[in-house]
């Protein structure tokens, strides 16, 4: 070890680590830099290198030159230097912590036999909070809907309709996917190229993409039934049953060409898009009746008391 004074002889060179330190290390086995750097870099998710703190630091030949790509060096030159260094002189334990610390960095990455494989490790509080903002964006993506649709439309009742039939697309297709577990490896599963599918980014993806779709559906109806309503205050099943059977056509044509381009992709798209275009499929067939059968409806509970009175 040694300290890059401003005076010694290699200041000129280590100008960037002045206040800082030059260790000298010698290798039984000769490596590249590349090596070392990764060594170096991986070192940090051992477990008992835990407590090292990492300092700014370059790794040189022996005449302090840059090593080539590919060089072979079987002794290396590593300097590094203390953030404080170069505003205030460090106190003898800070320099003694300090050197300390960037002894251990040199040894623990050149004593690995092999490079260390990253372990990740995630703590349970990190999950949990995840679920909680999970939640609340969700509750406030419904609250939302339930606001712009009450908005357009002029009466919560539409919000609640709609929230309703995304949550049974929603929950229909989640029980789709998990159930192609039970035949998934089997002929069955094979002949419909369903597999194990897993609740990763891609489903939720899907998820987001039907609701969407759905939403978007079920808005053309809603719409509908307000054209045939007019300015008159009470909803009849005659008046839902007419918007529904005006829009089934646009609604049925839309899902059709939208499942058959879904369908080539589920088959030729390949492994990598199944879990995606088979949530989508199953998604298209529930929303489309969702908001036929489902969402106009519900538009209807509470009419009678309205009219009664």
């Amino acid at each position: 070890e040694e300290k890059i004074e401003p005076t010694s002889d290699d200041a000129a060179l280590l100008a960037d680590y002045l206040g800082g330190v030059k260790l000298t290390a010698l290798l039984e086995t000769a490596t590249t830099a590349e090596e070392l750097e990764k060594r170096i870099t991986n070192i940090r998710f051992k477990p008992d290198m835990q407590d090292l703190t990492w300092y700014s630091y370059k790794l040189l030949k022996d005449d302090l030159a840059e090593p080539e790509e590919g060089e072979m060096l079987k002794s290396f030159i590593y300097v590094s230097v203390h953030p404080d260094a170069g505003y205030r002189e460090l106190e003898a334990d800070e320099w003694d912590a300090f050197i300390n610390n960037e002894k251990d960095t040199v040894a623990g990455a050149a004593a690995l036999e092999t490079t260390l494989s990253r372990v990740t490790q995630i703590d349970p509080s990190i999950g949990g909070e995840s679920k909680q903002r999970a939640m609340v964006a969700i509750v406030l993506s419904l609250l939302a809907i339930i606001g712009y649709i009450w908005v357009r439309f002029g009466t919560a009742r539409y919000g609640f309709a709609a929230i309703a039939a995304l949550v049974h697309d929603v929950c229909i297709t989640l029980g789709v996917v998990t159930a192609c577990h039970f035949i998934a490896g089997k002929p069955l599963g094979d002949l419909l190229g369903v597999g194990d599918f897993k609740i990763n980014l891609q489903m939720i993806a899907a998820f987001l993409t039907i609701i969407g779709y759905s939403l978007n559906d079920t808005i053309v109806v809603f719409d509908r039934i307000r054209e045939n309503r007019g300015k008159l205050d009470i909803l009849t099943p005659e008046m839902v049953n007419t918007s529904i059977n005006q829009t089934l056509s646009r609604t049925l044509l839309t899902s059709f060409t939208t499942f058959l381009v879904v369908l080539i992709m589920y088959i030729w798209g390949g492994a990598g898009l199944r879990g995606f275009t088979f949530a989508m499929l199953i998604g298209i067939i529930v929303g489309t009746y969702s908001s036929v059968a489902i969402a106009a409806p519900i538009l209807l509970l509470g009419n009678k008391k309205a009219a009664k009175k």
